[in-house]
């Protein structure tokens, strides 16, 4: 059976359902329809405007187009056209607009970038932007203009006022006077330090003064004051040096050619003095100028010291001073400079010389040292008969050793007293024998003052060094002994020493008595404790003389014969030298002696006399 069609209400809940979602689905496309709308509206609203929201700095810029912002910020910005920044360094100013100075506000850059918010091309970013603008704010970093070389431009004509080269000081000396310039220390405009801080100050609009920097470069001598100093210390006054009784002056116009200048490191300790190399001005004296003064001086007073000259008192027997030592001294050249150039500085203007004193080895002081208080030895030879050249030339020899001292411990050597046997020191020509002749020379004679003075060293026990007897017995030193011990010379080759074996001087002193034809030699000194005795003369190997000889001299007149020699035997001599202390023996010397027979010798005349004109 049909039923009749009816609605029940579970059918109406199911109808409601289902008008839900379309409801839901109505309301929600109607929203984006509405949301799309209204971006369309306000997008197209603001397609020739900055979106709401943006600002440069507080100032906004959204809801205006491009041309009315950049008008609003021509207006309102005016920092770039009437601010006036400040340039300064210590007590020096200037003052420039930021675009005098290179810096400006790009405004189309400045609209544009605002008019770019929200405009980027990908339209959910864009959105997103717009959003932000407008629930935020959107500032915009300002565009501003650096251009460094502008800037390097001003900057130049600041360094051209600043800028200035290190200079060194100067000091020089002419004349006497100095030349003084003070050193300046280098300037040089940081450039680059500057152009930072002015761009500093146009990004921020900033007004703010700018400090320059500038480098400073210390010169490499700065101050010479101490050496100015010292140069005037120097130059002040002239120098006296004294010494005794005597002075010299070193004047300012010499002291001034001495003066060097010179650098050296300042020596101050700081690492930045020494990696800028800082020097300093000093002033020296050159020693090679200086010396050739002192050098002058040293051979003024050069002095070498002088032995008293010292003999025997007969009358009161003890030792005398014929004439006094002196000191002998000679300058210390190297110390008396330093002496004059401390001094140089130095208010007092007086140098006393550094001078060694020399003291002579025999002073007048000290004769009680010299032991010299008794007659130690003597001996005494004959000459009587000897013709008047001969003994001319004995005085003069003997003269030679005339208060001669012996300083103990040395050897005496007879050559050196003598010296030159010359006419020009006073001898005269007499016979002597050379290469078995009988012939005239100069120092005949002078064997009797060796041959003395042998036998006073022989008979006071002397150590003898060194002696030679004669080639020929001579008849002059015979007397009185009789044949081997005399002595003869013939400097340098042959000559006569002995050795002063005391621990005192021994002092010399001949004595020629020419009335009795004698030349004696006393030995004064402290006599030693020892006894001198002698054996001999010992003659043996007895030849006889030769035949007599005649030799022509031209000298003696034609026909005259004249006898200068008389004729010995040959023969050999010993003499034995005993020297005791007490009972013991302290030495026991022997002398032997060779000579060879001689002749009677003759001279015999060969010099014919010439007819004086007008004659005959």
């Amino acid at each position: 059976m049909d039923r009749p069609l009816t609605t029940s209400s579970g059918d109406a809940n199911l109808s409601r359902r289902n008008r839900i979602p379309w409801l839901l689905a109505s309301i929600l496309s109607g929203a984006i329809f509405l949301s799309v709308l209204a971006l369309v509206a306000f997008e197209t609203s603001y397609v020739d405007r900055i979106y709401p929201g943006v600002q440069l700095d507080g100032l906004v810029l959204g809801k205006l187009t491009p041309a009315h912002a950049e008008a609003l910020l021509n207006e309102r910005i005016t920092y770039y056209r009437a601010a006036r920044i400040l340039l300064r360094y210590r007590d020096r100013t200037w003052q420039a607009g930021p675009q005098e100075l290179g810096a400006d506000l790009d405004l189309h850059s400045v609209v544009a970038a605002a008019y770019a918010v929200g405009r980027g091309g990908r339209p959910w970013e864009d959105l997103a932007n717009q959003a932000m603008a407008l629930l935020q704010g959107w500032n915009i970093t300002q565009s501003a203009t650096f251009d460094p070389e502008i800037a390097t431009a001003y900057l130049k004509r600041i360094a051209n006022e600043i800028d200035r080269p290190a200079r060194d000081a100067e000091l020089r000396i002419e004349g006497t006077g100095l030349v003084h310039r003070t050193g300046q220390i280098g300037l040089q405009l940081d450039l680059r330090a500057a152009r930072e801080a002015i761009q500093d100050r146009a990004i921020r609009r900033s007004s703010e003064p700018v400090d320059l920097v500038v480098q400073e470069t210390p010169p490499v001598l700065g101050d010479v004051t101490e050496a100015r100093t010292q140069v005037e210390r120097m130059l002040a006054a002239g120098l006296m040096l004294r010494f005794e009784d005597r002075s010299w002056t070193l004047a300012p116009s010499e002291i001034a050619r001495m003066i060097v200048l010179s650098r050296q490191p300042t020596g101050d300790g700081l690492p930045s003095s020494a990696a800028q190399g800082q020097m300093k001005l000093v002033a020296s004296i050159d020693e090679t100028k200086l010396r050739p003064f002192v050098d002058t001086i040293a051979r003024q007073i050069a002095r070498e010291p002088q032995d008293a000259r010292l003999t025997w008192d007969s009358k009161v027997s003890r030792l005398a001073v014929k004439q006094p030592s002196i000191d002998g001294h000679n300058l210390n050249v190297s110390e008396t400079i330093q002496r004059l150039i401390s001094q140089m500085t130095s208010s007092n203007r007086l140098v006393t010389l550094a001078v060694n004193v020399q003291k002579p080895t025999i002073s007048s002081d000290n004769l009680d040292l010299l032991g010299i208080k008794e007659l130690v030895a003597e001996a005494t030879t004959y000459f009587a008969g000897s013709p008047a050249e001969r003994i001319l030339n004995i005085r003069v020899a003997a003269s030679k050793f005339q208060d001669v001292l012996v300083p103990p411990g040395t050897v005496f050597v007879f050559g050196n007293f003598l010296g030159d046997v010359s006419p020009e020191e006073g001898y005269a020509e007499a016979y002597i024998i050379r290469s078995g002749r009988t012939e005239l020379d100069y120092g005949g004679g002078v064997c009797q003052v060796s041959t003395t003075m042998f036998r006073a060293a022989f008979f006071g026990g002397f150590p003898i060094a060194e002696r030679w007897p004669h080639a020929y017995r001579v008849q002059w030193y015979e007397r009185g002994f009789g044949p081997g011990l005399d002595a003869t010379v013939f400097t340098p080759q042959v000559d006569f020493r002995f050795k002063n074996d005391t621990d005192h001087w021994l002092l010399i002193q001949p004595y020629v008595n020419t009335q009795a034809g004698s030349l004696t030699y006393r030995i004064y000194g402290t006599k030693p404790n020892r006894e001198v005795t002698w054996e001999g003369p010992f003659i043996s190997n007895v030849t006889p003389p030769k035949p007599p000889v005649y030799q022509n001299d031209p000298k003696l007149p034609k026909g005259e014969v004249k006898q200068v020699d008389w004729a010995h035997q040959g023969a050999d001599v010993t003499v034995r030298r005993i020297v005791k202390e007490g009972d013991k023996v302290l030495s026991t010397d022997t002398f032997l002696s060779h000579y060879k027979p001689w002749a009677d010798v003759f001279l015999v005349g060969t010099k014919v006399e010439t007819a004086k004109a007008g004659e005959g």
